[in-house]
Order: structure tokens, then C-alpha cells, then sequence
């Protein structure tokens, strides 16, 4: 049975480029197909391509550095819509067309990275990011630190853009950037300039392991790519670094050493020594979703059949979860696929689900898996009047930079039927056919309110002014945090989305890492701290350590997850302070209040 990402097919071949003292792991893969024809307004001349590059701390996702087009030649001033990485878009950054593009030109030329045949100029492509002096020109120009590069903390992520004319306007696009500009034109870029921008752009780079949370690729590689499977997952590719070791002289080397210890040579991975004895760790077990239990969800997977679907197909695609089935409509034009999706709620015990997929038309879509878990609270604990400060030097922490989507994009299609002209149809006048509209939708998440203070029994708190507090820590705080989910136009909440359902705590003397909170719905988007199990008056309150440094703010944040759309899950960060001056010992003196 085929397994297939929660958007789309995935899985290809990986390569390692050794490098000089490095290895340069080149996650990239291609194809491509011919070009076909243009027009005197709408065209491309094949070697008009570059390469927009960023790089990405791996921990967070955060991106280190601006993005940067690199290209062999001046493009002039084309329209272009911001040095935007794919990450970025994710995010839910919207287009914004602008003049003023300036690119980089690198030391050394770059190979042709659009292929304008057919034929994939990928073998080359991945050398070329591979090689150190093009890693080291990419830092020069970035001002990135070459040797921070080689830490494995980070990754760099590589975008391919082609230069064009469309509408008789110029313009820079990353395949990315093409595809939710079709969908604001209603498909019309790709019915004029489809070959270029809905297949040799996109399929130029893919991924052929996941990584940063964009999934492999393993669906065709020519024809024509529908605009949600180009912004899910084509269009990039990543470098990453690992150190030449053999497993022998390597702690977290991923392979098993048999007894007796590894035979490889010094400086070879054991996987590469034919004289090693060393056994390759299994792959760790992948998912195409990961859901909480108890939750609503959407599931989703891309069709793409090979002919137009009316509605007189009557063609459905059915899921078969759990012992349930849901069966959703489907229309397309010929070629021109959508993600399908559906709505459903997971069950309480942590399990694993294999979700088999079929449409009506006979085609097996193969089987998404998903992985139930709890969402777990690491509960912190109680808080007493004699907890000491870890160590002299701790400082109030730096609230995390955290991956957050507050903003997705997706469509479908919807069909009508068109009679036709009358002069053109037979005497009498009857006919038409199915026309195909694409449904543009978007969903995003906001965090209206969240409020920190001063919990009602903390008798000495003040009001600086109308949402900024004044307590002494040992004390307890509250929250209020009130969350809302809107969909665009031709959204169907009912169908389309669910409400944000969770919401998770995480507090500064901890390192926002170590313990947390799970917050509980007390109204329609409104969440706040569950009762506190050491609260002695059942307070729905969390209390700060009595060691807390004087005149810092006291931080927690919230992290706001499980509101799903087609297109993925929307996830937000809410917070808010309050600021400590003194310790509650100070409104005591044996046992009374002062």
C-alpha cells in the first residue's frame, strides 16, 4: 500500500557531497519538461533562473539571515514581492508586489538551474551548492560566519527564481511566489505560462528527505503541478553539515556499533567503509500527521487525476477512519488537481490510525498514518516560601523564538455550466459545457486579548496604569487569553476549519522549557489556567517563585495550537507581564500583615 504525506506524495533519493574538511549534505532533487511556446507579452528565455538563499537556525526555524537572490547576470528592475523565503509564506506572509530588485551576482557562476528541456541539470546543481567556495561566498554576501555554518546548528535553505515576462510586465518569482500569484489571477499565469511556472520552476529543486517541516517529494516529475503542491513542497531544496567521523569516534553517530567496536577507518562514515562493520540505526518512524486526542482535525491529501471531473462524474473521495467513512465531492478541470480534505475528531487513547484513501474513479490515493498522542502537562512544581534561586548568575531569559503559522492559504474547485452560443451550437440550440472557477480560500488565527495579573488575593499588587501590574513575587498570577479563528471568502467553517481547541503555558524560571501548563476552555476562544492543585482557595492561578529578581518583568508565554485547516494547522503566541518588586516575605513580619 503507498504511503503518501498529508499533503501530497513524498519520499526520493538522498545524496551526500563530501567537501574538502566537511561534508555538505545536499537535500535537493529535479525534472522538469519542455517549455513549449510563449507569446510576445507573456515569455522566458531559458538561463533567466536564479536562486534565493537564507539561512535557517535549525532549532527554531528562524531564519538568520535576510534572503538573498543570487544570478549570473543583472535582471534590471523587475516586479518582485520582497526578499520572502518559503518559510515565510508558511507563516502566513501574503504577497506584496514591489519595484527596486537588486540580486547578487556569485564569485563563481552558477549552473543553469531551470531546465528548459526536460532535461534536469540537478546532478550539477548540487555540486555547485555543495563546493565550499560557494558556501563561503554565500556567507561573505550574507554576513554570515562561515565556521558558524559548520556547527550543525544550522541550514541553508535554497529556493530556485525564475526572471519572465507576464502580461507584458517583467517579473522575479521563486516557484513559490508563482503559485499563490496564479491564484490571485485565477490561473491565469499558469494558463499562459504554465511549462515555466507550474512545472520547470517548481519541480527544479524538491526535497528528497523532509526537512524544516516541508515534506519529501515523490509524485511525477514533468507535467503540470497544481498551485497547493507547489507551495507544500516544491520549489526548495537545503544543505546541511555533519563532521566526517567513523561511529568509533563519534557519540551520536547513527549507526550501531557491533562488540567489539568498529573496524572503519578514522575520518570515513561507517556507512560508506566497505571494511566496516557497523550496522545503520533504522529510520525513525515517520508520520503524516501527528494529532492530540480528543480533538478536532482536518485531514487532507492532494488529487490530481489525469482528466477533467465534472459534476456529471459524481466522482467522490472517501476516507475510511476508524470505523467510519467520509465521502467528499470532487471537480477539476483536466490536470489542474486541489487538496481534499476532511473533518473529523480523534479519539481519546493514544494510538496510531491508518487512514486508506480511494476516489470513486477507481484511483487508489494510498493510506495517510496518523499519530495520536496526549498533550502532555509537565506540571511545575509546588511552589514554597524556601525555593532558593537556581545559581548567582541566572538572568531572566529570553522569551523563545518559536515556528508559528498564524495564516494559511488554499482553494478549491467549483463547477457551472456555460450553454453554448447558439450560433455555434445545432438547430436546436442546445448544449454547453463545465467551466471551473478556482475558489480561493484563506484562514488565519489571531490572539485578540491575553492578559496577565495579579491574582485577587495578592494584597499588595498595583495598577501602574490600565493593563500594566505591580506585585511582589511568591504570589500568585492569573491569565485570560482569548483566541479567534476567521476564514476568508468561500471559506465553510463547518467543513474548512475547527476553532483553536489547546493552549499551552510555559514560564521564565524554567527556561520556558522545562515544565508548562495546559491551559482549559472556560468560553467560546477563551482560555485560562486550570485550578491550581496546591492553590489552598481553588485558585485558577500559577505562582511565581519567591526568588524572582527585582524591577524584571515576569514573563510566561502561550502558545495557542490544534486549529486546523486544509492546509495545515494554525498556531499562534500570546503573552504578557507583570513586573516584580519585592518578595512577598516583605508584607510579613510573624505572621502578620503590615
Amino acid at each position: 500500500m503507498k504511503r503518501i504525506t498529508a499533503l501530497l506524495l513524498s519520499i526520493c533519493i538522498f545524496l551526500s557531497l563530501t567537501v574538502n574538511a566537511f561534508a555538505a549534505d545536499v537535500n535537493i532533487d529535479g525534472g522538469g519538461g519542455g517549455m513549449g511556446d510563449g507569446d510576445r507579452e507573456s515569455y522566458w528565455n531559458p538561463g533567466n533562473d536564479g536562486v534565493r538563499v537564507t539561512i535557517v537556525r535549525e532549532s527554531d526555524k528562524r531564519q538568520m539571515t535576510t534572503p538573498m537572490d543570487f544570478t549570473n547576470t543583472d535582471r534590471g528592475d523587475p516586479l518582485y514581492f520582497g526578499f520572502r523565503s518559503k518559510l515565510e509564506y508558511r507563516r502566513g506572509t501574503r504577497l506584496t508586489p514591489t519595484s527596486g530588485y537588486e540580486a547578487l551576482t556569485p564569485a563563481s557562476p552558477m549552473p543553469r538551474v531551470i531546465s528548459s528541456g526536460g532535461a534536469s541539470n540537478i546532478a550539477a546543481v548540487k555540486q555547485y551548492f555543495g563546493q565550499e567556495g560557494t558556501l563561503r561566498d554565500i556567507c561573505d554576501q550574507t554576513g554570515f560566519d562561515f565556521e558558524d555554518l559548520l556547527t550543525k546548528k544550522y541550514i541553508v535553505l535554497l529556493e530556485p527564481i525564475a526572471y519572465f515576462k507576464y502580461d507584458g510586465d517583467q517579473y522575479a518569482m521563486t516557484a513559490t511566489e508563482a503559485a499563490m500569484f496564479d491564484n490571485k489571477v485565477g490561473g491565469h499565469l499558469c494558463a499562459t505560462m504554465g511549462n515555466l511556472t507550474h512545472q520547470n520552476l517548481p519541480l527544479a529543486m524538491f526535497l528528497e528527505i523532509s526537512d524544516l517541516g516541508f515534506p519529501a517529494y515523490t509524485g511525477g516529475t514533468s507535467g503540470l503541478k497544481s498551485n497547493s503542491t507547489i507551495i507544500s513542497s516544491l520549489g526548495l531544496g537545503t544543505v546541511r553539515f555533519e563532521p566526517l567521523a567513523c561511529c568509533d569516534h563519534t557519540p551520536d553517530c547513527p549507526c550501531i556499533l557491533p562488540e567489539g567496536g568498529c573496524d572503519c577507518e578514522p575520518d570515513i562514515p561507517c556507512d560508506e567503509d566497505p571494511e566496516c562493520q557497523c550496522v545503520r540505526r533504522p529510520a525513525a518512524e515517520v508520520y503524516d500527521y501527528t494529532y492530540r486526542t480528543n480533538t478536532d482535525v482536518i485531514t487532507s491529501i492532494m488529487y490530481d487525476p489525469d482528466c477533467e471531473v465534472s459534476p456529471d462524474d459524481d466522482c467522490e473521495v472517501t476516507f475510511e477512519i476508524l470505523d467510519d467513512s467520509y465521502d467528499v465531492d470532487f471537480v477539476c478541470p483536466r490536470s489542474r488537481g486541489q487538496l481534499v480534505w476532511v473533518k473529523w475528531h480523534t479519539p481519546d487513547e493514544p494510538q496510531v490510525i491508518e487512514i486508506p484513501v480511494t476516489s470513486s474513479l477507481g484511483d487508489d490515493l494510498g493510506t495517510i498514518t496518523c499519530n495520536i498522542v496526549n498533550l502532555e502537562e509537565n506540571t511545575p512544581p509546588h511552589t514554597t516560601y524556601y525555593d532558593e534561586k537556581p545559581s548567582d548568575r541566572w538572568q531572566v531569559p529570553r522569551q523563545p523564538d518559536i515556528d508559528i503559522t498564524e495564516r494559511l492559504e488554499w482553494g478549491y474547485w467549483d463547477a457551472y455550466w456555460e450553454d453554448c452560443d447558439c450560433d455555434e451550437c445545432d438547430d436546436d440550440c442546445e448544449g454547453g459545457e463545465w467551466e471551473y472557477d478556482w475558489m480561493e480560500c484563506s484562514a488565519w488565527l489571531t490572539v485578540d486579548s491575553c492578559e496577565v495579573f495579579p491574582d485577587e488575593r495578592v494584597p499588595t499588587a498595583k495598577q501602574t496604569n490600565r493593563t500594566d501590574f505591580e506585585m511582589k513575587s511568591g504570589y500568585g498570577v492569573d491569565v485570560i487569553i482569548e483566541t479567534s479563528a476567521s476564514l476568508g471568502r468561500n471559506g465553510r467553517f463547518s467543513q474548512d476549519m475547527t476553532d483553536p481547541q489547546n493552549v499551552v503555558a510555559y514560564f521564565p524560571e524554567f527556561g520556558y522549557e522545562t515544565h508548562n501548563r495546559v491551559l482549559e476552555q472556560t468560553d467560546d476562544g477563551k482560555f485560562e489556567f486550570k485550578v491550581n492543585r496546591y492553590s489552598y482557595y481553588d485558585k485558577r492561578v500559577h505562582f511565581t517563585p519567591i526568588w524572582y529578581p527585582d524591577r524584571e518583568d515576569y514573563t510566561p508565554y502561550f502558545h495557542v495550537i490544534d486549529c486546523w485547516t486544509p492546509a495545515g494547522e494554525l498556531t499562534a503566541i500570546g503573552s504578557d507581564s507583570v513586573e516584580i518588586n519585592g518578595a512577598m516575605w516583605d508584607d510579613y513580619t510573624w505572621g502578620s500583615v503590615r
